[in-house]
């Protein structure tokens, strides 16, 4: 099991830079990126992919190439030799990948949010503990939204679906087991994983290291 995660920053990030990392991709996968207006949710996008390219060169797949990853409209991205989940929020990019078994990921950047989201997503019970603590409801979003990533279940309108417990959660009769994962101060990242695993491997990657 594989963690990388990178820190954005917008100056390292060239026009020329953007350019090579979109030729990287399949056309389609690459003319959705585009059409993200906000250079900064493209950057995120295309690091989350290049950290995906990274970390299968780190297992051994030197031959690796993202077009030949497959991105079903409205499921989960395929690629046929490991399973892998990518996840961005504010600054930080993260990929996880999986030989082995299927994976999910999600990180949340801790802010103010609107409280009515609580109400559409969480049960009575973690209400009460997200308005007491609003830090908490990105614990409970991190874990839910993991586990729906993972199941490939159609996207955040299943979330209320997902029943938490101590370690793991239920999705439509299906329990995967949720961990949290620690990277940055204010920052919020849960895997869900189909079986426990002692421990992940995290790893920042600089962003020069992923043009290398």
């Amino acid at each position: 099991m594989l963690i990388l995660y990178c820190i954005y920053d917008q100056n390292r990030i060239s026009s020329r830079r953007e350019e090579i990392w979109l030729s990287e991709l399949s056309t389609g996968k690459a003319e959705q990126i585009k059409r993200l207006k906000i250079s900064h949710k493209r950057h995120l996008s295309l690091l989350g992919l290049q950290l995906l390219k990274h970390g299968a060169k780190m297992l051994g797949m030197q031959a690796f190439a993202l077009s030949g990853v497959q991105f079903p409209a409205g499921g989960k991205p395929v690629c046929p030799w490991f399973d892998f989940s990518i996840s961005h929020s504010e600054n930080i990019a993260v990929c996880a990948i999986s030989p082995n078994q299927v994976v999910g990921i999600d990180i949340e950047h801790i802010r103010a949010i609107n409280s009515a989201i609580f109400k559409r997503h969480l049960t009575a019970e973690e209400r009460t503990q997200s308005q007491a603590n609003p830090a908490r409801f990105f614990t409970y979003w991190t874990q839910k939204e993991a586990i729906v990533k993972a199941a490939d279940c159609g996207g955040i309108v299943a979330i209320p679906e997902v029943v938490l417990s101590r370690d793991h959660g239920t999705l439509r009769g299906r329990i995967w087991y949720t961990q949290q994962v620690e990277l940055q101060e204010n920052y919020v990242v849960c895997l869900a994983l189909e079986q426990q695993v002692k421990s992940v491997q995290c790893t920042q990657i600089d962003i020069d290291t992923l043009t290398e």
